[in-house]
Protein backbone atom coordinates (compact mmCIF):
# COMPACT_ATOMS: atom_id res chain seq x y z
CA UNK A 1 0.00 0.00 0.00
CA UNK A 2 2.90 2.45 1.00
CA UNK A 3 4.88 1.47 -2.34
CA UNK A 4 1.67 2.09 -4.17
CA UNK A 5 1.00 5.68 -2.36
CA UNK A 6 4.72 6.24 -3.18
CA UNK A 7 4.46 5.64 -6.74
CA UNK A 8 1.44 7.47 -7.90
CA UNK A 9 3.02 10.44 -5.70
CA UNK A 10 5.93 10.06 -7.90
CA UNK A 11 4.04 10.10 -11.24
CA UNK A 12 1.95 12.82 -9.91
CA UNK A 13 5.18 15.00 -9.32
CA UNK A 14 7.12 13.71 -13.01
CA UNK A 15 3.54 15.27 -14.53
CA UNK A 16 3.58 18.48 -13.07
CA UNK A 17 7.57 18.31 -14.09
CA UNK A 18 6.75 18.03 -17.76
CA UNK A 19 3.83 20.28 -17.52
CA UNK A 20 6.22 23.27 -16.37
CA UNK A 21 8.46 21.97 -19.15
CA UNK A 22 5.91 22.13 -21.91
CA UNK A 23 4.92 25.34 -20.55
CA UNK A 24 8.17 27.01 -21.95
CA UNK A 25 8.82 28.37 -25.21
CA UNK A 26 11.96 27.05 -26.06
CA UNK A 27 11.09 23.75 -24.84
CA UNK A 28 11.39 20.82 -27.63
CA UNK A 29 10.72 16.67 -27.27
CA UNK A 30 11.22 14.07 -29.14
CA UNK A 31 9.26 11.00 -29.86
CA UNK A 32 11.62 7.61 -29.53
CA UNK A 33 10.75 3.92 -30.47
CA UNK A 34 13.20 1.15 -28.73
CA UNK A 35 13.72 -2.41 -28.83
CA UNK A 36 16.04 -4.20 -27.00
CA UNK A 37 17.20 -7.79 -25.41
CA UNK A 38 16.74 -8.05 -21.17
CA UNK A 39 18.32 -10.29 -18.65
CA UNK A 40 15.98 -11.16 -15.79
CA UNK A 41 16.99 -13.29 -12.28
CA UNK A 42 15.54 -12.98 -9.25
CA UNK A 43 15.25 -15.33 -5.89
CA UNK A 44 12.36 -17.41 -4.90
CA UNK A 45 11.71 -19.71 -2.28
CA UNK A 46 15.57 -19.72 -1.54
CA UNK A 47 16.46 -20.89 -5.00
CA UNK A 48 18.24 -17.96 -7.26
CA UNK A 49 17.25 -17.89 -11.00
CA UNK A 50 19.65 -17.56 -13.13
CA UNK A 51 19.33 -14.86 -15.78
CA UNK A 52 17.95 -15.84 -19.26
CA UNK A 53 17.46 -13.82 -22.58
CA UNK A 54 14.09 -11.92 -23.47
CA UNK A 55 12.91 -8.71 -25.22
CA UNK A 56 10.90 -5.44 -24.88
CA UNK A 57 9.78 -2.83 -27.73
CA UNK A 58 7.85 0.38 -26.65
CA UNK A 59 7.77 4.06 -27.31
CA UNK A 60 8.99 7.07 -25.14
CA UNK A 61 8.61 10.94 -24.84
CA UNK A 62 11.81 12.59 -24.10
CA UNK A 63 11.12 16.71 -22.80
CA UNK A 64 13.52 19.43 -23.49
CA UNK A 65 15.86 17.10 -24.94
CA UNK A 66 18.31 20.49 -25.98
CA UNK A 67 19.35 20.96 -22.76
CA UNK A 68 21.59 19.38 -20.34
CA UNK A 69 18.75 18.12 -17.87
CA UNK A 70 15.77 16.34 -19.57
CA UNK A 71 12.70 14.00 -18.41
CA UNK A 72 11.34 10.62 -19.72
CA UNK A 73 8.14 8.60 -19.86
CA UNK A 74 8.18 5.69 -21.60
CA UNK A 75 5.23 3.03 -22.06
CA UNK A 76 7.12 -0.76 -22.84
CA UNK A 77 5.50 -4.50 -23.95
CA UNK A 78 8.27 -6.79 -22.19
CA UNK A 79 8.86 -10.30 -22.32
CA UNK A 80 11.41 -11.29 -19.37
CA UNK A 81 12.61 -14.85 -18.81
CA UNK A 82 14.64 -16.49 -15.91
CA UNK A 83 15.58 -20.41 -15.51
CA UNK A 84 16.31 -22.49 -12.87
CA UNK A 85 17.70 -26.15 -13.58
CA UNK A 86 14.61 -28.03 -15.94
CA UNK A 87 12.44 -24.84 -15.23
CA UNK A 88 12.32 -21.65 -16.79
CA UNK A 89 9.65 -18.35 -15.58
CA UNK A 90 8.11 -15.98 -18.07
CA UNK A 91 7.07 -12.91 -17.62
CA UNK A 92 4.83 -10.88 -19.94
CA UNK A 93 3.05 -7.55 -18.90
CA UNK A 94 3.80 -3.81 -19.49
CA UNK A 95 6.11 -1.41 -18.26
CA UNK A 96 6.40 2.50 -17.19
CA UNK A 97 8.91 4.24 -16.92
CA UNK A 98 9.67 8.00 -15.41
CA UNK A 99 13.37 9.40 -15.48
CA UNK A 100 15.62 12.56 -14.90
CA UNK A 101 18.75 12.55 -18.06
CA UNK A 102 21.49 14.88 -17.59
CA UNK A 103 23.52 15.00 -21.46
CA UNK A 104 27.26 15.50 -21.83
CA UNK A 105 27.77 15.99 -25.39
CA UNK A 106 26.83 12.72 -27.37
CA UNK A 107 26.88 10.74 -23.67
CA UNK A 108 23.99 11.08 -20.98
CA UNK A 109 23.05 9.27 -17.49
CA UNK A 110 19.73 9.42 -16.43
CA UNK A 111 17.75 7.41 -13.50
CA UNK A 112 14.41 7.21 -12.24
CA UNK A 113 12.25 4.37 -11.30
CA UNK A 114 9.75 1.73 -13.56
CA UNK A 115 6.82 0.15 -12.64
CA UNK A 116 6.02 -3.37 -14.12
CA UNK A 117 2.49 -4.75 -14.74
CA UNK A 118 2.82 -8.52 -15.53
CA UNK A 119 -0.58 -10.08 -17.50
CA UNK A 120 0.66 -13.43 -17.97
CA UNK A 121 3.06 -15.18 -15.39
CA UNK A 122 3.71 -19.37 -15.71
CA UNK A 123 6.38 -21.65 -15.03
CA UNK A 124 7.66 -24.07 -18.48
CA UNK A 125 9.88 -27.33 -18.07
CA UNK A 126 12.37 -28.24 -20.65
CA UNK A 127 9.98 -29.80 -23.03
CA UNK A 128 7.49 -26.88 -22.91
CA UNK A 129 5.09 -28.29 -20.34
CA UNK A 130 2.81 -26.05 -18.34
CA UNK A 131 4.01 -25.88 -14.57
CA UNK A 132 1.33 -26.06 -11.43
CA UNK A 133 0.29 -22.79 -10.96
CA UNK A 134 1.04 -23.43 -6.89
CA UNK A 135 4.48 -22.06 -7.44
CA UNK A 136 3.00 -18.83 -8.87
CA UNK A 137 1.63 -18.16 -5.21
CA UNK A 138 3.67 -15.98 -3.86
CA UNK A 139 5.34 -14.20 -6.80
CA UNK A 140 4.15 -10.41 -7.35
CA UNK A 141 2.30 -9.64 -10.26
CA UNK A 142 3.98 -6.33 -10.50
CA UNK A 143 6.82 -4.39 -9.19
CA UNK A 144 8.73 -1.80 -8.86
CA UNK A 145 12.36 -0.78 -9.66
CA UNK A 146 14.84 1.61 -9.63
CA UNK A 147 16.05 2.05 -13.16
CA UNK A 148 19.17 3.46 -14.46
CA UNK A 149 21.20 3.38 -17.95
CA UNK A 150 23.50 5.70 -20.04
CA UNK A 151 22.98 6.28 -23.51
CA UNK A 152 24.84 6.87 -26.38
CA UNK A 153 24.41 8.56 -29.52
CA UNK A 154 25.00 6.83 -32.76
CA UNK A 155 23.60 9.88 -35.31
CA UNK A 156 20.91 12.60 -34.74
CA UNK A 157 18.20 10.13 -34.53
CA UNK A 158 19.81 6.62 -33.11
CA UNK A 159 20.61 6.01 -30.05
CA UNK A 160 22.27 3.08 -27.72
CA UNK A 161 20.49 2.21 -24.40
CA UNK A 162 22.15 0.30 -21.35
CA UNK A 163 20.28 0.16 -18.67
CA UNK A 164 19.53 -1.79 -15.32
CA UNK A 165 16.06 -1.92 -13.43
CA UNK A 166 16.71 -2.84 -10.05
CA UNK A 167 13.68 -4.43 -7.83
CA UNK A 168 12.70 -2.09 -4.76
CA UNK A 169 9.97 -5.69 -3.61
CA UNK A 170 11.12 -9.11 -2.00
CA UNK A 171 10.70 -11.73 -4.83
CA UNK A 172 11.30 -9.15 -7.60
CA UNK A 173 13.83 -9.29 -10.66
CA UNK A 174 17.05 -7.54 -11.32
CA UNK A 175 16.78 -6.32 -15.12
CA UNK A 176 19.51 -5.47 -17.13
CA UNK A 177 18.93 -4.10 -20.89
CA UNK A 178 20.17 -3.65 -24.05
CA UNK A 179 18.50 -1.91 -26.45
CA UNK A 180 18.10 1.09 -29.58
CA UNK A 181 16.30 3.95 -29.71
CA UNK A 182 15.47 5.78 -32.68
CA UNK A 183 13.14 9.84 -32.40
CA UNK A 184 10.60 9.87 -34.63
CA UNK A 185 10.24 13.50 -35.02
CA UNK A 186 13.27 14.84 -34.89
CA UNK A 187 14.84 16.73 -37.83
CA UNK A 188 18.71 16.83 -38.18
CA UNK A 189 20.39 19.35 -35.66
CA UNK A 190 23.82 20.45 -35.32
CA UNK A 191 26.67 18.28 -34.09
CA UNK A 192 28.02 18.76 -31.17
CA UNK A 193 31.29 20.07 -30.26
CA UNK A 194 33.22 17.05 -29.74
CA UNK A 195 31.74 15.66 -32.98
CA UNK A 196 32.71 18.75 -34.83
CA UNK A 197 36.09 18.64 -33.44
CA UNK A 198 36.35 15.05 -33.83
CA UNK A 199 35.39 15.38 -37.72
CA UNK A 200 37.58 18.36 -37.93
CA UNK A 201 40.85 16.52 -36.27
CA UNK A 202 40.21 13.41 -38.91
CA UNK A 203 40.39 15.40 -41.83
CA UNK A 204 43.62 17.46 -40.40
CA UNK A 205 45.82 14.33 -39.88
CA UNK A 206 44.92 13.49 -43.55
CA UNK A 207 45.84 16.95 -45.12
CA UNK A 208 48.78 16.40 -43.10
CA UNK A 209 49.60 12.81 -44.17
CA UNK A 210 49.13 14.25 -47.72
CA UNK A 211 50.52 17.88 -47.02
CA UNK A 212 53.70 19.51 -45.10
CA UNK A 213 55.30 19.81 -41.77
CA UNK A 214 57.17 23.36 -41.42
CA UNK A 215 59.19 22.95 -38.09
CA UNK A 216 59.99 26.44 -36.96
CA UNK A 217 62.89 27.13 -35.20
CA UNK A 218 63.99 30.31 -33.13
CA UNK A 219 66.41 32.87 -33.42
CA UNK A 220 66.42 35.00 -31.00
CA UNK A 221 68.05 37.66 -32.51
CA UNK A 222 65.60 40.31 -31.10
CA UNK A 223 66.86 39.14 -27.65
CA UNK A 224 70.28 39.09 -28.40
CA UNK A 225 70.89 42.48 -30.26
CA UNK A 226 69.21 44.07 -27.54
CA UNK A 227 71.83 42.44 -25.02
CA UNK A 228 74.63 43.82 -27.61
CA UNK A 229 73.06 47.18 -27.54
CA UNK A 230 73.22 47.02 -23.50
CA UNK A 231 76.59 46.11 -23.39
CA UNK A 232 76.38 42.29 -22.78
CA UNK A 233 78.61 40.86 -25.24
CA UNK A 234 79.30 37.50 -23.27
CA UNK A 235 76.15 36.65 -22.39
CA UNK A 236 74.29 37.42 -26.01
CA UNK A 237 77.20 34.80 -27.41
CA UNK A 238 76.07 32.50 -24.57
CA UNK A 239 72.20 32.95 -25.47
CA UNK A 240 72.99 32.34 -29.54
CA UNK A 241 74.88 29.31 -28.96
CA UNK A 242 72.74 27.75 -26.59
CA UNK A 243 69.86 28.41 -29.38
CA UNK A 244 72.02 27.09 -32.05
CA UNK A 245 72.43 24.01 -30.03
CA UNK A 246 69.22 23.46 -29.26
CA UNK A 247 67.82 23.68 -32.95
CA UNK A 248 70.53 21.60 -34.30
CA UNK A 249 68.83 18.74 -31.83
CA UNK A 250 65.71 19.82 -32.77
CA UNK A 251 66.66 19.37 -36.57
CA UNK A 252 68.32 16.02 -36.08
CA UNK A 253 65.53 14.21 -33.52
CA UNK A 254 63.19 15.08 -36.86
CA UNK A 255 65.23 13.71 -39.43
CA UNK A 256 65.65 10.95 -37.85
CA UNK A 257 62.39 10.38 -36.39
CA UNK A 258 60.17 12.00 -37.87
CA UNK A 259 58.51 9.97 -40.62
CA UNK A 260 54.74 10.64 -41.52
CA UNK A 261 54.96 13.57 -43.96
CA UNK A 262 57.10 15.53 -45.65
CA UNK A 263 59.27 17.68 -43.73
CA UNK A 264 60.81 21.41 -44.02
CA UNK A 265 62.76 23.32 -41.49
CA UNK A 266 62.72 27.54 -40.98
CA UNK A 267 63.93 30.21 -38.81
CA UNK A 268 61.12 32.24 -37.31
CA UNK A 269 62.20 35.73 -38.45
CA UNK A 270 60.47 34.36 -41.88
CA UNK A 271 57.39 33.17 -39.76
CA UNK A 272 55.61 36.16 -41.65
CA UNK A 273 56.46 35.03 -44.94
CA UNK A 274 55.12 31.44 -44.05
CA UNK A 275 51.76 32.60 -42.51
CA UNK A 276 51.12 34.63 -45.50
CA UNK A 277 52.09 31.29 -48.42
CA UNK A 278 54.91 33.64 -49.43
CA UNK A 279 57.15 31.00 -50.46
CA UNK A 280 60.94 31.01 -51.93
CA UNK A 281 64.63 29.91 -51.19
CA UNK A 282 64.67 30.77 -47.31
CA UNK A 283 64.50 27.07 -45.66
CA UNK A 284 67.44 25.73 -44.29
CA UNK A 285 69.54 22.77 -45.01
CA UNK A 286 71.43 20.38 -42.86
CA UNK A 287 74.10 23.28 -41.88
CA UNK A 288 71.31 25.98 -40.95
CA UNK A 289 71.97 27.50 -44.57
CA UNK A 290 69.05 29.38 -46.38
CA UNK A 291 69.53 27.35 -49.09
CA UNK A 292 66.31 25.44 -49.51
CA UNK A 293 63.61 26.60 -51.89
CA UNK A 294 59.93 25.10 -51.29
CA UNK A 295 56.18 25.83 -52.08
CA UNK A 296 52.83 23.28 -51.81
CA UNK A 297 51.59 21.98 -54.65
CA UNK A 298 47.97 22.75 -55.40
CA UNK A 299 45.92 21.01 -52.71
CA UNK A 300 48.46 20.49 -50.52
CA UNK A 301 48.02 21.48 -46.95
CA UNK A 302 50.67 23.14 -45.06
CA UNK A 303 51.17 22.62 -41.12
CA UNK A 304 53.37 23.91 -38.54
CA UNK A 305 55.86 22.63 -35.38
CA UNK A 306 57.97 24.29 -32.95
CA UNK A 307 59.10 23.53 -29.38
CA UNK A 308 57.00 26.33 -27.39
CA UNK A 309 54.91 26.31 -24.66
CA UNK A 310 51.63 24.44 -24.75
CA UNK A 311 48.36 26.40 -24.53
CA UNK A 312 44.84 25.54 -23.76
CA UNK A 313 42.86 23.86 -26.12
CA UNK A 314 41.50 26.66 -28.59
CA UNK A 315 38.15 25.53 -29.01
CA UNK A 316 36.03 27.83 -26.70
CA UNK A 317 31.77 26.78 -25.24
CA UNK A 318 29.64 29.28 -24.75
CA UNK A 319 28.78 29.34 -21.09
CA UNK A 320 26.04 31.51 -19.95
CA UNK A 321 25.41 35.68 -20.05
CA UNK A 322 26.12 37.73 -17.17
CA UNK A 323 25.24 41.47 -17.02
CA UNK A 324 27.34 43.61 -18.44
CA UNK A 325 26.90 46.70 -15.62
CA UNK A 326 24.97 45.48 -12.26
CA UNK A 327 21.09 46.05 -13.00
CA UNK A 328 21.43 46.54 -16.50
CA UNK A 329 19.60 44.77 -19.21
CA UNK A 330 23.39 44.87 -21.45
CA UNK A 331 24.57 41.38 -21.63
CA UNK A 332 28.27 39.96 -22.37
CA UNK A 333 28.48 36.23 -23.51
CA UNK A 334 30.66 34.04 -20.90
CA UNK A 335 32.93 31.18 -22.64
CA UNK A 336 35.01 28.38 -21.33
CA UNK A 337 37.97 26.59 -22.51
CA UNK A 338 40.85 23.92 -21.31
CA UNK A 339 43.01 25.04 -18.83
CA UNK A 340 46.04 26.92 -19.49
CA UNK A 341 49.01 24.51 -18.04
CA UNK A 342 51.75 26.40 -19.88
CA UNK A 343 54.07 23.29 -20.60
CA UNK A 344 57.13 23.55 -22.90
CA UNK A 345 56.17 20.85 -25.92
CA UNK A 346 56.74 20.40 -29.36
CA UNK A 347 53.44 21.88 -30.85
CA UNK A 348 51.69 20.93 -34.03
CA UNK A 349 49.54 24.34 -35.37
CA UNK A 350 48.35 25.48 -38.60
CA UNK A 351 50.09 27.26 -41.32
CA UNK A 352 48.40 30.62 -39.53
CA UNK A 353 50.37 29.18 -36.23
CA UNK A 354 47.07 28.24 -34.62
CA UNK A 355 47.68 25.26 -32.73
CA UNK A 356 45.40 22.41 -33.08
CA UNK A 357 42.56 21.08 -30.97
CA UNK A 358 42.15 17.42 -29.57
CA UNK A 359 41.51 14.85 -30.24
CA UNK A 360 43.58 15.62 -33.06
CA UNK A 361 47.84 14.26 -31.52
CA UNK A 362 49.13 18.47 -31.61
CA UNK A 363 51.88 17.82 -29.19
CA UNK A 364 53.97 16.05 -27.36
CA UNK A 365 54.96 17.76 -23.38
CA UNK A 366 58.37 18.07 -22.64
CA UNK A 367 57.89 18.60 -19.08
CA UNK A 368 61.46 18.18 -17.94
CA UNK A 369 63.29 21.31 -20.16
CA UNK A 370 60.26 23.17 -18.89
CA UNK A 371 60.47 22.58 -15.20
CA UNK A 372 64.37 23.49 -15.89
CA UNK A 373 62.86 26.92 -16.78
CA UNK A 374 60.02 27.03 -14.34
CA UNK A 375 61.18 24.64 -11.46
CA UNK A 376 57.66 25.98 -9.45
CA UNK A 377 55.43 24.05 -11.60
CA UNK A 378 57.35 21.22 -9.77
CA UNK A 379 54.73 22.10 -6.87
CA UNK A 380 51.78 21.07 -9.11
CA UNK A 381 53.37 17.73 -10.53
CA UNK A 382 55.36 16.11 -7.78
CA UNK A 383 57.61 13.18 -8.86
CA UNK A 384 55.03 11.88 -11.72
CA UNK A 385 56.97 14.17 -14.50
CA UNK A 386 60.34 12.20 -13.31
CA UNK A 387 59.16 8.82 -14.49
CA UNK A 388 56.70 9.99 -17.16
CA UNK A 389 58.60 13.04 -18.85
CA UNK A 390 61.11 12.29 -22.18
CA UNK A 391 64.05 13.57 -21.51
CA UNK A 392 65.34 14.36 -25.15
CA UNK A 393 64.16 15.67 -28.34
CA UNK A 394 64.49 11.94 -30.37
CA UNK A 395 62.39 10.21 -27.28
CA UNK A 396 59.68 13.26 -27.90
CA UNK A 397 59.78 12.95 -31.73
CA UNK A 398 60.01 9.50 -32.08
CA UNK A 399 56.60 9.16 -29.92
CA UNK A 400 55.21 12.29 -31.45
CA UNK A 401 55.09 10.32 -34.86
CA UNK A 402 53.97 7.31 -33.44
CA UNK A 403 51.10 8.81 -32.32
CA UNK A 404 50.04 10.67 -34.99
CA UNK A 405 50.27 7.43 -36.98
CA UNK A 406 48.40 6.19 -34.63
CA UNK A 407 45.22 8.16 -34.68
CA UNK A 408 45.50 8.28 -38.65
Amino acid sequence: MKLSISFSFFILLNIICFYRLSAQSDTAFSIRAFAGLNTSSFQYKNLNYRSATGHEVGLNTLFNPQRKLSYQIGLGAFNNRARLDQLTQLNRGVSVSLSAHYSIDDFSVFGGAQYQMISNQRFQNSVNEAVPSVLLDDLPNSNLAAYLGVELKLDYRLRMQLSSAISLQNNGPRIAQLGFLYAINKGRENPSYRRVKRQASKSQIQQLKDGVLLVRLKTLNKSIEALKKAGREAKAARLESRQAKENDAIMQAFKMKYDFSDLYFFYSHHSKKVKEGNWGQYFLDEKFEETVSFAPSKGQKVFTAELTNLKADTIKYFRHYRSRVAASDSLAPLFYGSPDLNFEAFVIKDQNFVQLNKPFPNYQRMIMPSLKKHPEQFLFLGPIPLLLSKTTFLSAIKKLNRRLYRFY
